[in-house]
């Protein structure tokens, strides 16, 4: 073996250790990831909050719900004073079971803050539990009826391994009417009731036309914010809508007095009596005939 034969093993021989080496790197460097990796996604497993959240809540007992052309928006409206009712449903959709400890709704007024009146110890996997809250509505001054208010549900639970949390929700459409505005809200939610009924008497369409002129009136003043004028307006509406109602039933309105239905009956009683003379003059000959036929000659 000459000279440049041995040189070429030796570098050959030096070769394979580097990428032998190379190899042990790799497998090491890949090892350390994947363990890595596992303890990250273990980690995770450990510190993630519960799934599960606020499925639905309810707004119970409402002075109005629906839209409000006032605010321009579906509204959740309860009177100044009124008694205020929420109820909260919560799913856990998690493996492990949860406990509560406790319960808000947060208003953006001052004072705003209220802890839930009843709410569940604990709840298992796959239930669903129910967060009841109840206050007092605040004043118009402390809470004002010109705007819509926000806001938000939490609820604080703890895992059984530890873990603390919270689970929330925000709303923006809540209302306070003052006294006022609670009561233009129900009256024109009277003329809604009624609606506008078939009306056949000449007096009784001009009431029905004039309540539907007080209640568009009632409308734009109230969109316009002027609650007092609206209130004033509905009411106006409803007196002569339900005025239209009665006169549409009195036979005076309709074109029908007294004197021409007392007419009219003895009309018919005349008519009948001329029948009851007319078939007892008819039967009186055939009367006569049969008796001359039984007299005896």
């Amino acid at each position: 073996m000459n000279v440049y034969q041995v040189v070429a093993k030796v570098e050959s021989y030096n070769e394979r250790r580097k990428c032998s080496r190379a190899m042990k790197k790799h497998r090491l460097l890949l090892a350390a990831i994947v363990s890595l990796v596992l303890v990250a996604s273990v980690s995770i497993l450990l510190a993630a909050p519960a799934q599960a959240s606020i499925k639905s809540h309810n707004w119970v007992g409402t002075t109005y719900r629906g839209f409000d052309s006032f605010y321009n928006a579906n509204v959740i409206a309860y009177e100044t004073g009124s008694k205020a009712a929420l109820v909260v449903s919560v799913y856990n959709e998690s493996r492990l079971s949860v406990s509560i400890e406790g319960a808000k709704i947060e208003f953006d007024w001052p004072g705003g803050k209220f802890a839930a009146k009843d709410f569940p110890s604990m709840i298992k996997k796959g239930a669903v539990r129910a967060i009841t809250f109840e206050f007092t509505v605040p004043s118009t001054i402390v809470a004002s009826n010109l705007v819509m208010h926000s806001y938000t549900i939490t609820v604080d639970y703890e895992r059984e391994e530890g873990y603390e949390g919270e689970w929330n929700y925000s709303g923006f459409n809540f209302v306070i009417y003052s006294f006022e505005q609670a009561e233009a809200m129900r009256l024109k939610r009277q003329l809604t009731a009624i609606g506008a009924p078939e009306i056949g008497a000449a007096k009784a369409r001009k009431l029905l036309i004039r309540s539907a002129t007080e209640e568009r009136l009632g409308d734009h003043q109230y969109t316009a914010g002027n609650i007092a004028e609206a209130k004033t307006y509905y009411q106006t509406a409803l007196e002569l809508r339900q005025e239209a109602i009665s006169a549409e039933s009195d036979p005076v309105t309709i074109g029908i007095s007294p004197i021409s239905q007392l007419l009219k009956g003895i009309g018919i009683l005349l008519f009948g009596l001329g029948l009851l003379v007319y078939a007892i003059a008819r039967l009186i000959p055939k009367i006569r005939g049969k008796a001359e036929d039984v007299t005896p000659k």
